[in-house]
């Protein structure tokens, strides 16, 4: 398995329309996970399942909270040694 060192996204979900809305959309800003931030524990690629599946990453958080990514901008991976 490889390992991931930083992803990015910018895909935001939570941006509402004026009128209350709920508007699905790309916000103007990337967010960041990168594994050598203190509250970052590791990030995980998954393979698509079958076929119409799309591959997604998993960011898990040292509170024990976990993120799902399913469309990053970019994804980092550590070099083997």
């Amino acid at each position: 398995m490889k390992t991931i060192t930083q992803i990015t996204w910018n895909w935001s979900p939570a941006l509402m329309e004026s009128n209350g809305d709920r508007m699905d959309c790309y916000s103007d800003t990337c967010e960041i996970a990168k594994i050598t931030d203190e509250k970052v524990q590791k990030i995980e690629e998954q393979w698509a399942a079958g076929e119409g599946d799309k591959c997604f990453y998993d960011i898990f958080f040292t509170d024990g909270s976990i993120k799902r990514i399913f469309n990053p901008n970019t994804v980092d991976y550590k070099h083997p040694e």
